[in-house]
């Protein structure tokens, strides 16, 4: 069995009428986690998949349309 753990996840962004932008930082702890397991009968063992360390994204984004203003 594998022990309790928590992940912790960040995200911080910004946006306007034309352009957004947003960070977002993955396992910051960088604590180590299966993602997924399963018995190998043949084997007779548990097999897992380790989890993502530490990791970030970027994102950015444009409005190509114009916003319509309601008055």
């Amino acid at each position: 069995f594998l022990p309790a753990y928590n992940l912790l996840d960040a995200a911080i962004g910004y946006s306007n009428e034309r352009f957004n932008i947003s960070i977002n930082v993955y396992n910051i702890t960088n604590i180590d986690y299966a993602t997924f397991g399963y018995f190998n009968a043949e084997i007779k063992e548990w097999r897992y998949t380790p989890g993502e360390p530490v990791n970030f994204r970027i994102s950015f984004g444009v409005n190509l349309l114009p916003t319509k203003k309601i008055h």
